[in-house]
């Protein structure tokens, strides 16, 4: 994306910001401030969950850049809900036949973001994937990518948001269109980071169980009950009811949990700490 393409797309972004309602403002005004301190994995999924959710409430996040030494875009998916294992190795390919769709459907309509409801059945080769986003609880698909206006198909960044039915179609892709570059942005510096400290990202290729057990912290009995709760599919809110605590205190606890395991997202950290058999002692109790 050139100085030019990206003052264009900032001009615009402005003009149609100062016609929000004022405390979606606020809330979009905290997210672009925010953005720019995020550099590592778990900063990158607290920007989604707490300055993201308010703007587009979601349980399901899929990344896209693109990769110049594969030549292709690479994804990488960050979920506050349970998704099938296959499912998650299939978001985070980018010849999944749904992002695959997606992406063309997103190219086709002119680079516009897309919402995309997850209703009946398509009979074609992404209905198991919709099948399964929508027994997770995800309603609805949202869409957008960037790329320069005039190469389309030379795209730089994809995002996908998986969450509840919207309601308003045209207010949720438009907040999405303003904070897709600062997202994209966030996402860029996160991964070149990463390289820079060799991390690997955890969903792509984790190290062997024996050696994760014996240099990784062991989460707490709460932890452990909290994240019994979490494989349950509870949300942070029934988990709070259940204990007594805050929504907050939850997320606060989860965070810490994913820090520990080295986890990028909930369910991957329920799968860690499976295999680990840390979640024996952490039985959720009714």
């Amino acid at each position: 994306m050139t100085a030019t393409d990206a003052h264009t797309a900032r001009s615009g972004d402005e003009l149609d910001a100062a016609t929000l309602p004022l405390p979606l403002a606020r809330v979009l005004l905290r997210f672009v401030e925010e953005s720019p301190e995020v550099c590592r994995r778990h900063q990158f999924y607290t920007l989604l969950q707490n300055q993201l959710m308010p703007l587009l409430p979601h349980s399901v996040a899929v990344c896209g850049v693109y990769d110049r030494r594969r030549r292709d875009l690479v994804f990488d998916v960050f979920n506050s809900v349970v998704l099938p294992p296959w499912l998650q190795v299939q978001l985070a390919r980018a010849d999944s036949p749904l992002l695959a769709r997606l992406l063309q459907a997103w190219i086709d309509g002119a680079g516009e973001p897309l919402t995309l409801p997850l209703l009946g059945r398509t009979a074609d080769a992404i209905d198991a994937e919709v099948a399964a986003l929508r027994d997770a609880g995800v309603q609805r698909l949202l869409v957008h990518g960037v790329s320069r206006p005039e190469r389309l198909h030379e795209v730089s960044g994809f995002y996908l948001l998986g969450g509840p039915l919207p309601g308003g179609d045209v207010e949720e892709r438009r907040l999405l269109r303003l904070v897709v570059h600062a997202l994209h942005a966030a996402y860029l510096r996160t991964l070149g980071v990463e390289r820079e400290v060799g991390v690997t990202q955890p969903s792509r290729l984790a190290p062997p169980v024996e050696a994760r057990s014996s240099s990784q912290g062991r989460i707490t009995p709460r932890e452990a009950q909290i994240l019994s709760w979490v494989r349950e599919g509870k949300n942070n809110q029934q988990i709070g009811e259940a204990l007594g605590i805050s929504a907050l205190t939850v997320k606060n606890h989860i965070q810490k949990i994913l820090r520990k395991l080295g986890a990028s997202n909930r369910a991957h950290a329920v799968a860690l700490a499976m295999q680990l058999r840390l979640l024996d002692e952490g039985k959720a109790r009714s």
